[in-house]
């Protein structure tokens, strides 16, 4: 974590002197963004009484492997799949703060403030939307 707002902190110091940053170092800052909220959701998960891995998989509609790779933050640097996150918005057992921390993601995601190219989140927004109608959970989101 502390890497990470270094990284951040590194590149706003660049910015404020008028150094443009290597193209590398502007994504390290970006997929580091990404891995900051990722830890909220999963920090928020757990502030919410679902510590044990069975609990915080059950509460976010996932099986326990992918929940592992979520708390190990091992995912790959596209971040959470839209299948994941249509699993999480279709839980009835998530917290409305772990809600409100996913939607911030996706909105983030869809924004392309975690360095998505423009074709990666129209494909992202096109999956998630999918997956959201087909559980019946599309109108959910959008109110």
């Amino acid at each position: 974590m502390e890497l990470q707002r270094a990284a951040v902190s590194d590149y706003v110091e660049m910015l404020v002197e008028g150094i443009k940053p290597h193209h590398q170092q502007t994504m390290s800052v970006l997929k580091a963004r990404q891995s900051t909220k990722i830890h909220e959701i999963v920090e928020a998960i757990e502030t919410s009484g679902f510590v044990a891995l069975d609990q915080q998989a059950r509460a976010l509609g996932l099986g326990r492997s992918t929940m592992w790779v979520v708390l190990q933050n091992h995912y790959k640097n596209t971040g959470l799949s839209a299948c994941t996150i249509g699993h999480m918005l279709s839980s009835p057992r998530l917290p409305q703060r772990v809600r409100a921390l996913v939607i911030e993601y996706v909105e983030d995601k869809l924004a392309g403030r975690y360095g998505h190219n423009k074709q990666q989140r129209r494909r992202f927004a096109s999956r998630l939307a999918a997956m959201l109608a087909e559980s019946g959970h599309l109108k959910d989101i959008a109110a």
